[in-house]
């Protein structure tokens, strides 16, 4: 099965993920995983108390100064209504 490149980044070192059936991958350090992206996904990371730490993949705005297509960012609870690529 084919690898399908993913709107989402590792949260381990913050590498593009890759999809092929139930497998994601990070194309930079190699984390595999089973199952839901949000297992790998900087979307998915929780804070200690297991609440939803706000971090979303999004398309970079500043390509022109980093120049990674997908980046994560922190919204919080301000800046929810933002367009976001979500897990």
């Amino acid at each position: 099965m084919p690898w399908e490149i993913t709107n989402h980044v590792c949260r381990r070192c913050l590498g593009r993920l890759l999809k092929s059936g139930l497998t994601v991958r990070c194309a930079d350090c190699g984390a595999t995983v089973k199952g839901a992206i949000d297992q790998l996904c900087a979307c998915g990371v929780k804070t200690a108390n297991g609440a939803d730490a706000g971090m979303r993949c999004q398309p970079n705005p500043e390509r022109k100064v980093i120049q990674q297509e997908i980046v994560v960012r922190w919204l919080g609870a301000q800046r929810k209504q933002e367009k976001v690529v979500k897990c």
